[in-house]
């Protein structure tokens, strides 16, 4: 069974600024982090046998608490660049703890996308930049994820698909694959994807937006209904070039980037 990045990344969210640590486990390791997350969401990740800094570490102790275990090819396609990773990729950074071989694969994380991560750092579960960190290894894609949300968009036919885009300064609104200079797409407080005000089952959605605040406000469908991140609802219209967003149905925020993909059933 395939299981969604949305439902990943959904969860990961809820234990943002928590002190999460693995029940009897000798420190809050940020693998085990990576390993709860996914675990909870029906994915077991395996542990590898062979990690990609296996030159430097083979001599060390190995395991599932250590972020080198998730560097390997039982867990799924290696993402070599940060440019090609997608929300629900594993990221691997080296180099992050000054008291151990700055080659050693030292922290992991979740990478949830335009440059963010969740991860298990020393102050709790963090939301953050993947720049945080310098150096940047490799992502792995875990071969039971599937692609949700604009990764899986772009598989889907376009007919299917319904998008509203401002990035760059520029808008853009597509209705079933067809340029149009007007439509809404949004979602309720009850869970429901709606096309133009209306209810619509969608097979995938997924809203993205960076208020001029810099917060992120986020949405993602799955089991045919939607969580929203950060708001309780989410209006966005475009008519005849000009974009309004509504978020909780009284609050007018104005983004600074914008992508809503849905694509229909």
């Amino acid at each position: 069974m395939k299981h969604t990045s949305a439902e990943i990344l959904a969860y990961a969210h809820t234990l943002v600024h928590s002190k999460w640590r693995e029940k009897n486990s000798p420190g809050p390791f940020c693998a085990l982090f990576v390993r709860h997350v996914f675990q909870h969401c029906g994915i077991n990740l395996p542990v590898a046998r062979q990690p990609s800094d296996w030159q430097f570490s083979r001599s060390l102790p190995q395991g599932e608490g250590f972020a080198n275990s998730l560097a390997g090819s039982e867990i799924g396609e290696k993402i070599p660049t940060v440019d090609l990773l997608q929300p629900g990729d594993i990221v691997l950074w080296r180099g992050t703890i000054p008291t151990i071989s700055s080659q050693l694969i030292s922290h992991v994380g979740i990478y949830a996308g335009h440059g963010k991560a969740y991860d298990r750092g020393s102050d709790g579960v963090e939301f953050r930049s993947i720049n945080t960190f310098a150096h940047f290894v490799e992502g792995r894609r875990p071969s039971a994820l599937q692609g949700s949300g604009a990764a899986g968009a772009v598989q889907a036919n376009p007919s299917k698909v319904s998008k509203i885009a401002f990035e760059h300064g520029k808008l853009s609104c597509k209705l079933h694959g067809h340029a149009v200079t007007s439509m809404i797409l949004g979602a309720n407080g009850h869970g429901n994807v709606l096309v133009n005000d209306r209810i619509s089952h969608a097979a995938s959605f997924l809203v993205e937006m960076q208020g001029q605040d810099g917060r992120w406000h986020k949405g993602y469908s799955h089991d045919g209904r939607c969580t929203l991140i950060g708001m309780s609802s989410v209006r966005c219209a475009v008519k005849n070039g000009a974009l309004e967003v509504h978020i909780d149905k009284t609050t007018e925020v104005k983004p600074r980037s914008l992508v809503i993909t849905l694509v229909e059933k």
